[in-house]
């Protein structure tokens, strides 16, 4: 059920809040437990006048005569990514969130004239020059293109035309949080702190960047997109981050990560650690002892019936708690560079998170150099 399957958490720390100066952006994908989520690494492509690009359902022409190598996390069925990172140093990471009202799109009722939020990620990372060329390729594929939504797999001839996509894009310099809602776009930039998205609309007015058809939306409907648009409460659904308890999640993961820095600076196991995490209780589960607590049971919430979602999700049956996380990336960004660390199974709390390079230079007198 798409209505209660989006609970993937993603967040980033930059580099004020780390201990080597890196940029970190972590994410769990988390998709049916039975689909096959896989980590590839694409090469550049070569692009003449004549070149398409073919995505999930769309066939589009690229923006620039160039591209970039990327590293990408995705269900194996899909053209786009769920999360991941380009040679340029951009990485970037993808939520779903359920919306009351989606923008007038009767022009693109066909799946071959739509994009899904996952192509967006790929179509930026193969584009993007930086965090904020990524963020434009985004808006200029969102002026042309509405968004299709299929984020269950088994389930991909159905979209739910309620649910939209949002990112955080990133590079060593500057953060950008995406929020869309079919082809309306807002973004907001951040240069320092801690950063969370969740299933949840998070961005409120003033935006550094707004669609022009969401501006003339909230004029015609006396909305102050300037000074006091909020996308939750104008536009969002309670159920969608009610049911994946999204606010527990990401009040743990951000006083969590604040209560590290108030002590010393955040390091990558810090970051695992939070991937990993089990220790978010839904409100079904508080009939569980607190004596359960103190003896350390951190698996409770694995347990506790159709609710109990948490940062590593494990699935349970009915339509609720219906995900797993079944792939997680982990991307450093330094300025010479990013290294990412992948699971490249599901669960993190029982995977390793390995170490895998979009794009290295060998020393010539280690071997012949590549990218």
């Amino acid at each position: 059920n798409p209505r209660f399957s989006l609970c993937t958490m993603a967040f980033v720390c930059m580099k004020d809040e780390t201990d080597g100066r890196y940029t970190v952006l972590c994410q769990n994908s988390d998709r049916h437990p039975n689909e096959t989520h896989q980590v590839v690494i694409v090469p550049e492509i070569k692009i003449d006048d004549e070149t398409l690009v073919y995505c999930t359902y769309a066939k589009i022409s690229p923006p620039k005569s160039y591209s970039h190598r990327c590293l990408l996390s995705k269900p194996v069925w899909m053209w786009g990514a769920t999360m991941g990172s380009n040679d340029a140093g951009v990485c970037i990471a993808s939520t779903t969130v359920g919306c009351s009202q989606h923008s007038n799109s009767s022009s693109f009722d066909q799946l071959d004239q739509k994009l899904t939020g996952n192509d967006l990620v790929r179509l930026a990372l193969m584009f993007g020059d930086n965090a904020l060329d990524a963020v434009k390729i985004i808006d200029h594929y969102l002026q042309n293109y509405a968004q299709s939504t299929c984020p269950v797999w088994m389930n991909a001839t159905r979209s739910n035309r309620y649910c939209s996509t949002c990112f955080i894009v990133a590079d060593y310099s500057e953060v950008w949080i995406v929020e869309t809602i079919n082809q309306w776009f807002v973004a907001k930039k951040y240069e320092h702190g801690i950063h969370t998205l969740g299933n949840q609309f998070a961005l409120c007015a003033p935006f550094d960047m707004i669609s022009t058809s969401l501006r003339d939306y909230c004029d015609e409907h006396g909305i102050d997109w300037k000074y006091t648009l909020n996308l939750d409460k104008q536009f969002g659904r309670w159920q969608s981050h009610y049911f994946s308890d999204n606010g527990k999640r990401l009040t743990h993961i951000h006083s969590t990560l604040q209560a590290i820095a108030a002590r010393r600076k955040v390091n990558i196991t810090d970051c695992c650690d939070l991937l990993r995490s089990h220790r978010i209780r839904s409100a079904a589960s508080r009939h569980h002892d607190d004596e359960d607590d103190d003896n350390g049971d951190d698996a409770q919430s694995i347990n506790c019936g159709c609710f109990g979602v948490d940062i590593c999700a494990h699935a349970g049956y009915g339509a609720i708690r219906s995900v797993n996380s079944v792939g997680s990336l982990m991307c450093v960004i330094r300025k010479n560079g990013v290294v990412n660390f992948v699971t490249g199974t599901s669960s993190p709390c029982i995977s390793i998170f390995k170490p895998a390079f979009v794009a290295c230079n060998i020393a010539d007198n280690f071997g012949v150099a590549f990218k």
